[in-house]
């Protein structure tokens, strides 16, 4: 097989992958018409390794105050070198020999594009899987309206406890800057403000674990 792949493998995964595997979801706002990729603001993280499971990541400078405001749901880091952090992600993925896995190829595609590099074969789209396995199934189950994540999670048992509506992470984004661009306006931010700003973290965590549990589920798996 060539090293010119464009798609992920599509087949399900080891128990071991899918337990240990390292989950992630990009947010940030959307391209513009002619559909460029704009650099991710907030990458969530799901890895089993070590003993923080759950982690969020700003890259954004104009939302550097948001994340590191001592007294909010949960401290999240900043980093303003996103290239060298997605290195360090992909160094760590291949060394462990577990792949990413993402519910759609954005995430690969701007991974790609910022370490100029292509990594499908350590990426898995579990999009692709779930679609897959639900046509294998054969039970005559009815197709979801859509392919999107709160549908396909749908297929698998899972709802989403924190999504929000189409739009709605940008929208939050947008007011959240106006406030988030300083420490001194962070900490005049009113309630409401922050309020989105939990919004967004939530919503990204729903995501992440979301992938998470989808393909536990398809393997049959529990937590223990």
């Amino acid at each position: 097989m060539t090293n010119d792949r464009k798609h992920p493998p599509r087949h399900m995964l080891s128990n071991e992958i899918v337990r240990n595997g390292c989950y992630i979801d990009f947010e940030g706002f959307a391209g513009h018409k002619n559909r460029r990729l704009r650099p991710p603001i907030l990458l969530g993280i799901y890895n089993r390794d070590g003993n923080q499971h759950f982690r969020q990541v700003v890259f954004n400078k104009d939302f550097r105050w948001a994340a590191e405001a001592p007294g909010d749901e949960q401290s999240i880091d900043f980093c303003n070198d996103r290239d060298a952090f997605l290195k360090h992600l992909m160094k760590k993925s291949i060394r462990k020999k577990k792949p990413l896995f993402a519910f759609t190829e954005h995430e690969l595609k701007v991974i790609n594009k910022h370490l100029q590099q292509n990594i499908v074969r350590r990426f898995r789209n579990v999009r692709s899987i779930t679609q897959r396995w639900f046509n294998s199934r054969g039970d005559g189950s009815i197709t979801p309206p859509s392919w999107d994540l709160a549908e396909a999670a749908k297929t698998t048992g899972i709802t989403l406890s924190s999504k929000l509506a189409i739009g709605g992470v940008t929208s939050r984004f947008r007011e959240v800057r106006e406030y988030s661009c300083s420490k001194r306006k962070w900490a005049t931010a009113p309630r409401a403000i922050r309020k989105k700003w939990r919004e967004i973290l939530k919503h990204n965590k729903s995501d992440v674990m979301s992938i998470y549990e989808m393909m536990m589920v398809m393997r049959g798996l529990d937590e223990s």
